[in-house]
């Protein structure tokens, strides 16, 4: 989670009794705190001091109320007025009550947990609350799940490796470092922004690989949370668990994503805005976080006047309105961001789809620029499982900002879909790889620069494999198509007017092989990647194909896409699930250019040059969202990362259309998707990417 917000002792202090929370458990500093223990013993020492330098047996002989002021008073009016003696008691242990429940905010009643239909790679984490929580409760729990999902990323409750705790408690046990390096490794992939409606809150997760044993530790610590701070009346594993729970909340036109003390907002043309609560009183000091570069320091005056000032200075519009139902009594800030690069993404639109959106492919015709093509494939579980899919057309207004639907087919599920090359057809033709082994032709037909009539027609299929179709890629002429197989081969397709010819076929890897490309500039060469962490090149003008060269060493997880540069004739692009993009040099291919490369963050599922600047690549991430990196000789720098997905980004693709580039300035157009959260988005980077 990307959100940190700092507030300042004083700001705690605006919002109740200054002995609660976190300042009362001594979690900052404070010179004013009491504690009651020194208070008791202070009065004990009062006590002793009622004694003179001599000795107890010297002085005069004193009574309970010389000892103790505040008995003494209490028992020296108690003939005269005992109502006022008695008040004056109970004001006391008022007070003292009063300091021993503030030493713990949360609830008495255990928390309820439970499980629901919970999938480790997709579910959310709900929560309910007795009450609402407070700005600095929520606060706590994001920590809390932040440092959580650290831990569980670098595999920090990975089962197979529990040495310690599985042996006896002694000052020097003894512990096999060789054995504790070489454990199967398990990782924690991703977590969303903890949203909050009112007293529920939830979270996303994918946990992948990690141990049950990472769900006891957060379990843990919410049950010690819920103890001491922010009672949490059940926390719940999966399923959809609360009626009250507002679906319309999560989009952008409809409501909010709590970050914290700070909301996200987008207007439906894609205006970021910030908004942030603030209470009335003068002198409040705020960071707030702006993307993830720029970090925005606020000071709010009673009057709003150095508000004024900076929104001159910056160049922002703003509204301040009462909001009674927010901090009462709160101001609401709203500022329009114009911060150059930093909040400059700017988000055309997007779609959720009925299944899980895979793939993303911009026409390259050029009177069809504006139409996506979609895929999706998902796999309905049980005693006969099954692997559905559909493909569906979108007309893409960049201008309006709109992202209409146009065409949609069910299908088997989709792995892989390619328009072919412009110049081989008079239409586009689309291919598709399919899980049940099919690959399958169709044509666009319609209105040129128009979305009436739209559609696409199959025109041929071939069944290639009984094994799963994992990719695709169309030679430069669009006459042949290399398709990989989940059973590690490679099938060379030659395309005809109506048919489809099998030219040939190959084991070419021992596990799946998750990618497979023509060289663009020597289109009898083929590269594939693998699962087997293997890259490798093929000429196809030898029959079977021989290997001209593989590299083992160097991935080390499988090879999952291969990209040549369609601007330099000796510069290719691998990713892999090992999370590194390397840029190659096909004149020495013994090695990438630069041995680490570049890390994205996670596994680089999809690769696309930008078809007119070169050295410019747009990067599926997976659990990381996407990238945009430029690429100059052995260097590569990530210019920008878009992460407004949820879930796997698997899908990812360019506008193409001389019209973009002889534009002069204008910003190239970005469509991804992702994965378990079925959604398409449309977007143009912030960065100075100028066409």
């Amino acid at each position: 989670m990307d959100f940190n917000i700092d507030i300042i002792k004083e700001d705690l202090e605006l919002q109740g009794n200054v002995e609660g929370g976190l300042l009362g458990q001594g979690m900052y500093p404070r010179s004013e705190e009491k504690d009651i223990d020194k208070e008791e013993a202070q009065e004990g020492q009062d006590d002793d001091d009622g004694y003179s330098d001599q000795g107890p047996h010297t002085c005069r002989s004193k009574k309970d109320y010389d000892k103790d002021p505040e008995l003494g008073n209490i028992l020296g009016s108690l003939l005269e007025n005992p109502q006022e003696a008695q008040s004056l008691l109970e004001d006391r242990l008022k007070k003292k009550r009063s300091k021993i429940l503030h030493t713990k905010t949360g609830s008495g009643k255990p928390m309820k947990v439970s499980f629901n239909k919970f999938d480790f790679s997709n579910s959310f984490i709900w929560f309910e609350f007795y009450n609402v929580p407070l700005a600095k409760d929520i606060t706590l729990i994001c920590d809390t799940i932040r440092a959580w999902y650290i831990i569980g990323r670098l595999g920090g409750c990975n089962a197979m490796n529990m040495q310690l705790s599985q042996s006896p408690l002694e000052a020097r046990p003894s512990y096999d470092y060789i054995q504790g390096a070489n454990v199967e490794p398990t990782t924690f992939y991703n977590i969303g922004n903890l949203e909050v409606q009112d007293n529920l809150a939830r979270i996303w997760v994918d946990i992948g690989t990690v141990d049950p044993l990472l769900l006891d530790v957060l379990i843990n610590a919410l049950t010690q949370i819920s103890s001491d701070f922010v009672g949490i009346k059940q926390v719940t594993f999966g399923g959809s668990e609360f009626e009250s729970w507002n679906e319309n909340l999560k989009s952008e036109e409809a409501g909010y994503g709590f970050l914290g003390e700070a909301r996200v907002l987008e207007w439906a043309m894609g205006i970021p805005l910030i908004i942030a609560h603030y209470a009335s009183a003068s002198g409040r000091n705020y960071r707030i976080p702006c993307g993830k570069k720029l970090v925005l320091n606020i000071s709010v005056g009673e009057s709003g006047d150095s508000l004024t000032r900076a929104a001159k200075h910056w160049g922002w519009g703003f509204i301040i309105q009462s909001k009674a139902r927010e901090l009462s009594p709160c101001l609401v800030l709203v500022a329009l961001c114009k911060l150059g690069n930093h909040l400059a993404v700017m988000d055309v639109a997007h779609c959720y789809l009925q299944g899980n959106a895979d793939a993303v492919e911009f026409c390259p015709y050029d009177c069809y620029h504006n139409v996506l093509a979609v895929s999706t494939y998902t796999l309905q579980e049980g005693c006969q499982p099954s692997r559905h899919g559909s493909i569906s057309l979108f007309n893409v207004d960049v201008e309006t900002g709109h992202l209409d639907l146009v065409f949609n087919e069910e299908t088997a599920g989709i792995f892989d879909i390619k328009w072919n090359p412009p110049g081989g057809h008079v239409n586009p033709f689309l291919a598709q790889a399919d899980a049940n082994g099919y690959l399958r032709i169709k044509t666009l037909e319609g209105c040129c620069n128009g979305v009436e009539g739209v559609n696409l027609k199959e025109i041929t299929n071939e069944k290639i494999s009984n094994s799963m179709c994992l990719y695709l890629d169309w030679n430069p002429s669009a006459t042949s198509i290399t398709v990989g197989l989940s059973d590690g081969s490679v099938s060379i397709i030659s395309v005809l007017e109506s048919k489809l010819e099998i030219q040939a076929e190959w084991k070419a890897h021992d596990f799946e092989l998750w990618t497979t490309s023509f060289d663009t500039h020597q289109p009898n060469l083929v590269y594939t990647g693998s699962d087997d962490c293997k890259f490798s090149c093929w000429d196809l003008r030898d029959r079977p194909p021989n290997v001209v060269f593989q590299s083992s060493k160097v991935h080390k997880m499988g090879v999952t896409c291969i990209e040549k540069s369609p601007h330099d004739p000796n510069i290719l692009l691998t990713g892999s699930y090992d999370e590194f993009l390397r840029v190659w040099d096909l004149r020495s291919i013994s090695k990438p250019l630069n041995e680490t490369s570049i890390s994205l963050g996670g596994g680089v599922w999809r690769v696309k040059h930008h078809p007119f600047i070169p050295g410019l690549v747009l990067a599926a991430c997976m659990h990381n969202g996407f990238a945009i990196v430029a690429i100059k000789g052995d260097n590569a720098e990530v210019l920008e990362t878009y992460n407004k997905h949820d879930s796997l980004a698997y899908g990812a693709d360019w506008q193409k259309g001389e019209a973009n580039y002889s534009g002069g300035k204008t910003k190239p157009v970005v469509a991804t998707c992702s994965f378990y959260d079925k959604l398409v988005r449309v977007w143009r980077p912030g960065n100075d990417i100028i066409l």
